[in-house]
């Protein structure tokens, strides 16, 4: 320690103990280019950026600027996984033949930042979960378009750095308030979303289903419009149903066939999805004027407008961020909005055994989303069902896989 001199010698120091430079400027929210020339020349650097380095690495801020006294702090727990040159070289090869196949520009430095991202999040399965993926199985131009919405360093380094504070306890350094870095992450996943599924592999996704529902989706429907007409003879009129995240249409032109009391809406974000909406309207397959472009945590509808709500393979798209009310907590909160009082939402989901960052999928247990709703505080759980067999995991790949159907229900009004 006493031959540790300079202030490049402790930022190196700093880097070490961060699991490499890259790691470090990930954590600390510094550019790596921005790292080297700091190495260079030490002289500029900005307090706070030394705040961050030392913040990022758990070193003594005084110690670092001064070199007085020692770094102490603990090492990080939990430190990156150790660097696999194969899978870099798998996914840069797969990467690449994408990249020259897929129709908007991506530039060279930003298939970097998008190479980077990839490996790191498949890294991180493979260290912390034991899952290997199979490279040949992902859809790379799929991938693309989920990241062609964040192809700059800052948001990709938002992907890297949420997935750092979640699964490897590293801490938050961002210049803003927390809440508000954790809005741009989740902004950044629906973004990435909804140019997922409004992309080629999107729109050939909702053209294959067509309007036709296979047996365990008509059955699922089926036993939810059972509930629904329990409550028949308390309503005046048709109920009022809300499809969160109807996609084409399939299953609102379902309700309407064969369920003449219900009133049903729907709110999609897909380009593609809404497009073929309008044909199929056009054709008169679906009565127009059925589904709004919306998310799950902007709902395009005033309060207390409907009696039910549902949510089918949806919300897993969506974090849950402990203490904070974005992600998933934000999206019950605008569910309980528009629910009547005494209202329900079923939220149907994969249990996916880890939660995925490459093309974020939560892996939503019963304990998180009961955490969740304690946030909300006008939503209890009144039910929990888990089922088995398996179900394809549309944005990436065919996993065999059980889910979860729960009911909430909203038990008072805001304020």
């Amino acid at each position: 320690m006493n031959n540790i001199t300079t202030l490049p010698e402790r930022l190196e120091m700093c880097a070490t103990r961060a699991g490499g430079k890259r790691a470090l400027a990930t954590l600390s929210g510094i550019s790596e280019s921005q790292f080297y020339r700091y190495l260079g020349d030490a002289s500029g650097i900005p307090a706070d950026s030394l705040t961050a380095i030392a913040n990022a690495t758990q070193v003594d801020l005084g110690w670092l600027v001064s070199g007085q006294g020692t770094p102490e702090g603990p090492l990080p727990r939990d430190p990156r996984p150790p660097f696999r040159p194969q899978l870099l070289a798998e996914i840069s090869q797969k990467l690449e033949i994408a990249v020259l196949e897929y129709e908007q520009r991506i530039t060279p430095l930003q298939r970097g930042h998008i190479l980077t991202f990839i490996y790191e999040a498949l890294r991180h399965e493979e260290f912390k979960h034991n899952h290997i993926t199979d490279i040949n199985k992902i859809n790379f131009n799929a991938l693309l378009d989920y990241l062609s919405v964040a192809p700059t360093e800052d948001t990709i380094r938002i992907h890297q750095q949420a997935m750092q504070v979640l699964e490897y306890g590293q801490p938050l350094v961002t210049s803003q308030h927390p809440k508000a870095f954790w809005q741009q992450w989740v902004n950044a996943i629906t973004a990435g979303y909804q140019q997922y599924y409004s992309g080629v592999t999107g729109q050939t996704y909702y053209q294959n289903l067509g309007l036709t529902l296979n047996q365990p989706r008509k059955d699922r429907l089926n036993a939810l419009a059972q509930r629904w007409y329990a409550y028949k003879d308390q309503h005046q009129g048709q109920i009022q149903v809300l499809d969160l995240g109807c996609g084409h249409g399939g299953e609102l032109a379902y309700l309407v066939k064969h369920f003449p009391w219900l009133s049903v809406k729907g709110i999609e974000n897909s380009r593609s999805a809404l497009n073929l909406i309008k044909t199929y309207e056009k054709a008169e397959k679906i009565p127009a004027g059925l589904v709004s472009q919306g998310t799950l945590t902007l709902l395009p509808y005033p309060n207390a407008s409907f009696d039910f709500a549902y949510c089918h393979f949806t919300m897993h798209q969506l974090p849950y961020i402990p203490e904070q009310d974005v992600g998933i907590v934000e999206s019950f909160g605008e569910i309980a909005r528009v629910l009547k009082l005494g209202g329900e939402v079923s939220v149907t989901s994969p249990l996916f055994t880890h939660t995925r960052y490459c093309m974020y999928n939560n892996n939503i247990t019963k304990e998180k989303l009961q955490e969740a709703i304690k946030q909300v505080t006008n939503l209890e759980m009144i039910s929990w069902q888990e089922t088995s067999g398996g179900r394809a995991n549309l944005e990436f790949d065919t996993i065999p896989q059980n889910n979860f159907s729960a009911v909430l229900r909203k038990t008072k009004s805001a304020g």
